[in-house]
């Protein structure tokens, strides 16, 4: 209750004692309930009836509530089991000294509807999108991101849209306002693998000073056995496991931070990866701060070809490896007819043009490839470049200088290899 009495009741020394009045608001809320059969709609009948939340006065003499009712708070009044004359200790129920104020069979009736809800909502947000962090991504202002899509010659592409962007499309805007989903998720999803996988990481995150050395080696176990099951776990099942202990993914300028609760964590590893509570998605959970673990991901929002990449330094260790088939072939084919070059099989462009069965003028262009600096193929060979980087700037007047092929692609001067110091002596 956070030391405020809830609607219904008052207080009488320490003792909760129910209000008349108070409880049969109480009472026509949750009938009001069964009738509309919706908490939205229920949020919008009491608010043109001017039904407003219970009013305290602070020690100070400030005043709270008195405000109409938003939806988590009808959802937390139709689920609190205080009504029925239970109290709560940490995370259980247990009969208690006060008198309930909803008749049992109305109380029953309007669980089942709200469980009723709950699998319809859900099975709809997992028919209408394929989104991971549904209800979870915001910008630093607080501002939410929902699932959008656009369409391009057959091809659909999933973004996360800022709803101010969405409802003043107009106004002019510093911060970021739409995210590519595919790389969002695929970023989120890697710094949680990682996380998962790092004994320290688990130490330090979940572990307590008090606790005997046999829970912590139990809870990096679980953590390990978690990471293992992701990768494979249908879109639905990884959706519900990353809401049940996710707490927000904040959008950054140039970073993204991942919100993880410490709690709901620690309780999916203490239950094998067992779902206890599970999320409503696109219904924001209260956050604790001092409860977050916050991981970061070095990421910008960069536009390349009319497309928003999220683009992670190739040397960051939050660098997801894709690979580029595109890429590789050119580098394939560069390279072959280097080796042509060199066996004297060709002896030009037009020769090699003529053996391939391609224009001389693509020849001419990606046999740059072959001149590439070695730790630059070697990334693109492991899926570790630019994620803007494509063929068509790879191959676009490939500079004979190292440095000025990593400066225009985009990759860390200081990947080159140093030569070794024996061999200089």
């Amino acid at each position: 209750m956070g030391g405020l009495v809830p609607l219904g009741y008052d207080l009488d020394g320490r003792k909760l004692v129910p209000n008349a009045e108070e409880s049969d608001l109480v009472c026509r809320i949750f009938s009001l309930y069964l009738k509309l059969g919706c908490v939205s709609k229920l949020a919008v009948k009491l608010d043109r009836e001017k039904v407003r939340s219970k009013v305290w006065t602070t020690r100070t003499g400030g005043r709270l509530g008195g405000v109409a009712f938003a939806r988590g708070a009808l959802y937390a009044l139709l689920r609190n089991r205080l009504y029925i004359g239970e109290i709560r200790h940490r995370e259980n129920w247990y009969p208690g000294e006060h008198k309930g104020v909803i008749p049992p069979d109305l109380w029953d009736k309007v669980q089942a509807q709200m469980n009723r809800n709950l699998r319809t909502r859900r099975k709809r947000a997992r028919d209408q999108a394929s989104s991971l962090l549904t209800g979870l991504v915001e910008d630093a202002a607080g501002n939410r991101f929902t699932p959008s899509f656009t369409m391009k010659r057959g091809r659909r592409y999933r973004y996360y849209v800022s709803q101010l962007a969405i409802k003043s499309p107009s106004s002019e805007r510093d911060g970021p306002t739409r995210v590519p989903a595919h790389e969002l998720e695929s970023r989120v999803t890697g710094k949680l693998l990682a996380f998962l996988k790092s004994d320290a990481e688990i130490f330090d995150g979940l572990g307590t000073e008090d606790e005997s050395p046999a829970i912590s080696r139990n809870l990096v176990a679980a953590a390990k056995k978690l990471a293992s099951r992701l990768p494979s776990l249908p879109s639905d099942d990884l959706r519900d496991l990353l809401a049940a202990f996710l707490g927000r993914i904040i959008i950054q300028e140039n970073s993204i931070e991942v919100m993880i609760s410490r709690k709901e964590l620690r309780q999916l590893l203490e239950n094998s990866g067992k779902i206890i509570a599970p999320s409503l998605l696109g219904v924001r959970k209260p956050v604790d701060a001092y409860d977050l673990i916050n991981l970061t991901i070095e990421a910008k929002r960069k536009r390349c070809g009319g497309e928003v990449h999220l683009v992670v330094p190739p040397n960051s260790i939050d660098a997801a490896r894709h690979s580029k088939p595109a890429l590789i072939k050119a580098l394939a084919r560069a390279h072959g007819w280097y080796e042509k070059v060199v066996r004297g099989e060709a002896v030009d462009m037009r020769s090699l043009a003529q053996h391939a069965g391609l224009t001389e003028r693509y020849i001419g262009k990606v046999f740059g490839c072959a001149l590439l600096a070695p730790d630059i193929i070697e990334s693109i060979l492991e899926g570790r470049q630019p994620e803007d980087l494509t063929c068509k700037k790879l191959c676009q007047d490939v500079p004979l200088s190292w440095v000025e092929q990593r400066t225009r692609f985009g990759f860390p001067q200081n990947s080159m290899r140093r030569p070794d110091k024996s061999l200089q002596q």
